[in-house]
């Protein structure tokens, strides 16, 4: 997968892999040099971390509204579910808890 992200990737860009791949990962890394790429592994978050995104996402400091998709009630979930799977997926969805 790493091989596929570095062939998409523009000229000076850079990749993040976050969280822990348990499997062996191979790369072309002339690849990654001619595109002048900075590859950057990280682990998993630290506690410190979450609390601190959680508490920037309660006081406002960061917007989530751009993360969120089209709020649905449970009828559209069976929809929204195929819509997922299909050729234009990922579809950002939002169940709306007042319908629950």
């Amino acid at each position: 997968m790493l091989q596929q992200i570095i062939a998409g990737a523009p000229f000076d860009g850079r990749i993040v892999m976050g969280g822990y791949c348990m499997e062996a990962e191979q790369f072309y890394v002339f690849t990654a040099q001619n595109k002048r790429l900075t590859v950057q592994f990280a682990a998993g978050e630290e506690p410190q971390d979450m609390e601190l995104a959680l508490r920037s996402i309660a006081d406002g400091s960061i917007d989530v509204a751009s993360w969120l998709g089209a709020r649905i009630g449970l009828g559209g979930v069976e929809q929204t579910l195929h819509e997922m799977s299909g050729p234009l997926a990922p579809v950002r969805t939002v169940v709306d808890p007042r319908e629950l």
